[in-house]
């Protein structure tokens, strides 16, 4: 029988250590996507008081309440093949202030399309206009989808289409 010495005994701890380590998930390592996009557009802490860089947009992570005031959007979040203009995986609430538009017709390409989508309950509300344009795209087109419910209330014009 051969004596192991003290640098294999070590050398077969940092192997076992290794070999440990690779069942760790690898998700766990990767950084989580935001829970709100804008545009295509990720909120985070840094932008969320001007998530477009133009003031017409902006986040209070604490009410999840997502405010437009004159945004434009024309640009998309994508994943997983559907184009998304405003996306929340959970709850959301839009207040609407100014005339807000969002057309989507460059993602016509896509496999689907939302306007906006919100994977829990959607609220959008407030006193101005809303203007979302989907394209008919290869899979579903829809302007609003909501995961929960969804409680409409603006007192400006809405147009929808």
């Amino acid at each position: 029988m051969k004596k192991h010495t003290l640098s294999m005994r070590v050398f077969s701890v940092l192997l076992c250590m290794a070999m440990l380590c690779t069942f760790a998930p690898l998700t766990s390592l990767a950084e989580a996507p935001s829970p709100v996009t804008v545009g295509g557009v990720a909120v985070t802490a840094a932008n969320a008081a001007d998530v477009l860089g133009d003031g017409t947009v902006s986040y209070d992570a604490a009410t999840a309440t997502l405010t437009l005031d004159g945004a434009t959007i024309t640009d998309t979040f994508d994943d997983a093949g559907t184009a998304f203009g405003i996306f929340a995986d959970g709850d959301l609430t839009i207040d609407v202030n100014g005339i807000n538009y969002m057309n989507l017709s460059s993602a016509a390409g896509s496999g689907a399309v939302a306007g906006i989508y919100a994977g829990g309950d959607l609220t959008v509300r407030g006193e101005g206009t809303l203007t979302v344009v989907v394209p008919n795209a290869e899979g579903l087109s829809c302007a609003v989808f909501a995961g929960g419910s969804l409680d409409y209330d603006i007192t400006g014009e809405s147009d929808l289409t």
